[in-house]
């Protein structure tokens, strides 16, 4: 869902920062997930879920946008 996108931006040439924080905000969001899921957190879970989605919908608006 992530990668798709990512990659369109990258062989298109298209990076920006606007691209860059959406990647690290994503690979951010998918850490906090995974120790919340093992901690047991559900709130933390599903705002980091939220979080990681809106990382790929602006992915994806950047690779067609861009």
């Amino acid at each position: 869902m992530w990668v798709p996108p990512v990659v369109v931006i990258l062989m298109l040439h298209h990076t920006s920062w606007m691209s860059h924080l959406a990647a690290e905000t994503y690979i951010g969001a998918r850490v906090v997930y995974g120790f919340s899921y093992w901690l047991k957190i559900p709130l933390i879970r599903s705002l980091a879920w939220f979080v990681g989605m809106i990382c790929c919908a602006a992915a994806t608006v950047l690779a067609v946008v861009s």
